[in-house]
């Protein structure tokens, strides 16, 4: 293996790791996100009983 194929492989994997990490990210903010909605929700319908 040449030395530019095996940096073509490192900063690929470097990539798949780095999107891999961002997706994930974004799932448990996506998540967080639905708890509060659904505790704000829970706690406006108290509210207006």
């Amino acid at each position: 293996m040449t030395k530019i194929m095996s940096i073509l492989i490192v900063c690929s994997s470097q990539l798949s790791v780095s999107t891999i990490v961002q997706v994930v990210g974004i799932i448990l903010s996506l998540h967080a996100a639905t708890k509060i909605s659904s505790r704000a929700q829970g706690i406006a319908t108290v509210a207006s009983r």
